[in-house]
């Protein structure tokens, strides 16, 4: 491979099509100054034909529709709520089943000793 530290000119200059035009644009601050007016005349205009909703945004609901909202809304939170209720209960629910577990677990274990302790007095009474 070879690297050029000085390539020769190319042909396929992407700059050739702008060759002649002149870039003598003023800096931003001032266009924006002699632009805002005509822009803030053109905003008046829009809000005042739309609103102040951008044009992609749906139109304001009809009142059956807000009211058909509202109960949706109520549900929700109705459902919510009972949501959170029922958690609550299992999770007292689920404290209640360990408890019992660990019991059941401690007897297990106790049945398991007796056990063998009767084995080991039928063993020693066999011997």
């Amino acid at each position: 491979e070879t690297w050029e530290n000085v390539p020769a000119q190319s042909s396929a200059d992407a700059l050739s099509h702008l060759a002649g035009v002149v870039f003598e644009a003023p800096d931003p601050s001032t266009w924006l100054q002699n632009v805002k007016p005509e822009v803030e005349e053109g905003v008046g205009e829009v809000l005042a034909s739309r609103g102040p909703r951008p044009d992609h945004a749906p139109a304001g609901a009809p009142e059956d529709e807000a009211a058909r909202l509202q109960t949706l809304a109520a549900q929700l939170s109705r459902l919510q709520a009972h949501l959170e209720s029922e958690k609550q209960q299992l999770g007292g629910e689920r404290s209640i089943l360990s408890r019992r577990e660990a019991e059941l677990a401690e007897k297990a274990a106790a049945l398991d000793k007796e056990r063998a302790t009767v084995r080991d007095r039928q063993a020693a009474r066999a011997a």
